[in-house]
């Protein structure tokens, strides 16, 4: 189901992006032994979560997500949740760093960016 007020589900979107980074200034790698995402199962677990969340939150946002920003890969932040859902006991650490490093900076770029299309009308 569509939501009736892609603004918040953007917001959500943003809001998760940024707990995740939040999440991971707690790691130390390098400096202490065990403190790589891998490693630490708390920190991994709530990553994990906010980015459960932010698939949904790009689900429930159905096609207006696609109108104002058509270029990016929608397709692939919805498909995530499911990964991490349905495929959790063979997670991929190296895809998902890169989706930490990389990805999620632009969607929050590209959400940021909806938001300021939404709101120009």
């Amino acid at each position: 189901m569509a939501t009736s007020n892609p603004e918040k589900r953007f917001q959500d979107i943003i809001d998760n992006i940024d707990r995740i980074e939040e999440h991971l200034k707690h790691l130390k790698p390098g400096e202490t032994p065990g403190e790589t995402l891998e490693e630490n199962a708390l920190v991994l677990d709530a990553v994990e979560r906010c980015l459960q969340r932010i698939s949904e939150a790009a689900r429930k946002l159905d096609r207006i997500a696609e109108e104002l920003m058509p270029d990016f890969p929608w397709h692939s932040v919805r498909g995530i949740g499911n990964h991490l859902r349905h495929d959790y006991d063979n997670l991929n650490m190296p895809v998902i760093n890169v989706v930490i490093e990389t990805e999620l900076p632009a969607l929050r770029t590209a959400c940021l960016e909806a938001l300021e299309k939404l709101r120009q009308g």
